[in-house]
């Protein structure tokens, strides 16, 4: 049998089986919406089961950011470093004097520049205005070595009033030379306490005298002076309230060897203010 009488033959007996189907395999004709016979409804409970256990999504719980901590810069971060560097760079408030062979440095003290031998750098003089010189310290440094320091001072007599103390400076009093102890770069200003200060040992008919002259050349009028005569009529010591010892000026002589074993010696002064 050949291919086209197969194909004849299938269709044909196509043809008959369909011809002589039964009625639940012909067409019923279209489904209509709603109608309740085209409903099929499954009551047997085993193909209701639900084979498929329910889905329970697990939700993450936001977690709390954690918070930047900045970790302290160590020594060895360039900006501990550079800050290490800044500090040291910054000077330390006093007054420094620069003299070639040494430079001298007094700490926590204000000057003015009274005068200055720029030429040689022998010798140099300041105006304190802020700070202390007792019981501070010279401090040296430079290329040159320090053997020996010298002190001296001036004292002048004074009188406390209510405006302002009256000085009698014809009662000073210079101070000897003092040899102060040089312990490695430095030296500790000793004597320069107000109860340690030498001073002129006048009577009280000289201070009165002296009194009476200051006063006259300040002009002041005649209660002011009478105030200040009062002030001193039972005083039996200079240094008795209401008078006091004044420091007026303070001078080192410093001497050393430069770098080359060169002696030198350097002088330095302050004076006090007033």
């Amino acid at each position: 049998m050949n291919l086209r009488s197969f194909l004849f033959t299938a269709c044909f007996c196509m043809a008959f089986i369909a011809c002589n189907a039964p009625d639940q395999f012909k067409s019923r004709g279209p489904i209509v919406l709603g109608d309740s016979s085209t409903i099929v409804t499954e009551t047997d409970s085993q193909y209701l089961r639900d084979m498929v256990a329910d889905f329970q999504p697990v939700v993450p719980q936001p977690q709390p950011e954690p918070t930047p901590q900045e970790a302290p810069p160590t020594p060895d971060t360039p900006i501990a470093a550079q800050a290490a560097a800044t500090a040291a760079a910054i000077p330390a408030k006093g007054l420094e004097v620069d003299f070639d062979e040494i430079k001298v440095f007094i700490a926590d003290i204000e000057t003015t520049s009274f005068s200055y031998s720029a030429s040689n750098k022998k010798n140099a003089a300041y105006m304190l205005t802020g700070g202390s010189l007792a019981g501070n310290k010279l401090q040296f440094s430079g290329e040159g070595t320090i053997t020996r320091v010298n002190q001296r001072y001036e004292t002048a007599l004074a009188i406390e009033g209510k405006s302002e103390p009256l000085v009698l400076e014809s009662l000073a009093k210079t101070s000897g030379w003092q040899t102060l102890k040089v312990h490695k770069d430095e030296v500790i200003l000793s004597g320069l306490e107000a109860a340690k200060l030498q001073y002129f040992k006048a009577s009280q008919s000289r201070i009165r005298t002296e009194v009476t002259k200051v006063a006259r050349a300040k002009r002041l009028n005649r209660q002011e002076q009478q105030e200040y005569l009062n002030a001193v009529k039972k005083v039996r010591a200079a240094n008795q309230k209401p008078m006091t010892v004044l420091l007026r000026y303070v001078t080192w002589q410093i001497s050393g060897k430069d770098s080359k074993g060169r002696a030198f010696t350097k002088e330095l002064r302050i004076d006090m203010p007033g």
